[in-house]
């Protein structure tokens, strides 16, 4: 007899699958020369994607944000030390660092890096808001080497994913009806995309990727939020 797996349930494999698979993942690149490790191309792209799609039919919409999520880190994996040295003027002023792709099904994004800049290989240091409106909580959901995801409740419903993470691999968004803006979280050039249906996506970096993805979030909580994580 088929029984569906419970979300709460699907949440917590998924929490551990995905750290331990992660960090199992970079041990075992710490010992291979980058001429071996193979990117993954657009066709095993779009086979993962649409994998994890069906995965999550059956499922809620956060449980399909933390899917495509493990999607995204199970590529970043696979390219760990394969990172993008390409020059960045200014990352105060501007967000060239930051390029898009549309695919079939998502935008691909990657994150270049400024040859004259340390970036770590692991998680050096975490980066955790010092501001939450009253009544808010944060909850750990993975810490691991490579990325920090943190789950952020308010009192009426919102919620944000809010990750930390290195300079590897791409990052895949929803290529849903959207508006993109040009915004700045402390001095740092970043993107906001915000979608149709109220969800939110709010991307920026410095020595590491930091993204929130936010349901139910008014732009200026979601804002003052983010400028709080230095």
């Amino acid at each position: 007899m088929n029984k569906r797996i419970d979300d709460a349930h699907l949440n917590f494999v998924l929490k551990r699958a995905i750290g331990k698979w992660v960090d199992d993942e970079m041990n075992a690149a710490g010992d291979i020369a980058d001429t071996q490790i193979e990117a993954v191309d657009e066709k095993k792209l779009r086979k993962l994607w649409e994998k994890g799609k069906r995965k999550c039919k059956k499922a809620n919409k956060f449980t399909l944000r933390i899917l495509k999520f493990a999607a995204m880190f199970l590529i970043c994996a696979s390219v760990a030390g394969v990172f993008f040295a390409v020059g960045l003027p200014n990352a105060q002023a501007s967000v060239e660092y930051i390029e898009e792709e549309e695919l079939s099904k998502c935008i691909r994004i990657t994150f270049k890096k400024d040859e004259n800049k340390y970036y770590p290989d692991r998680i050096e240091k975490t980066l955790t808001p010092t501001y939450l409106p009253d009544g808010w909580t944060i909850e750990t959901h993975t810490e691991g080497k490579v990325t920090c995801v943190y789950i952020i409740r308010g009192n009426n419903g919102e919620r944000i994913v809010y990750s930390q993470s290195i300079y590897a691999g791409n990052y895949l968004l929803d290529n849903d009806e959207r508006t993109r803006k040009t915004v700045a979280v402390n001095k740092i050039g970043g993107v906001l995309y915000e979608y149709i249906d109220g969800r939110k996506t709010l991307l920026w970096a410095d020595e590491y990727i930091l993204d929130m993805i936010a349901e139910n979030v008014d732009t200026d909580v979601l804002m003052k939020i983010a400028k709080s994580i230095k």
